[in-house]
């Protein structure tokens, strides 16, 4: 994912719902606590970001 590269985008929202949606799925499914952490703090960032840049009226962003 090269969620850096595209992070300034102005597509980026529509580049990240998707692998988002993927990765909350993983989640919820996962029974690996490492993988899980790191996966949280992931989606926490992402979700910091669009919140921060204002996308967060562009795109429903579902807490985890």
């Amino acid at each position: 994912m090269h969620f850096a590269q595209w992070s300034y985008h102005i597509s980026f929202p529509d580049l990240a719902t998707i692998p988002l949606i993927y990765l909350r799925k993983f989640y919820e499914t996962t029974t690996i606590e490492s993988l899980r952490r790191v996966v949280k703090r992931f989606i926490d960032q992402v979700n910091d970001f669009f919140s921060k840049s204002k996308v967060l009226d562009y795109i429903i962003v579902k807490k985890v």
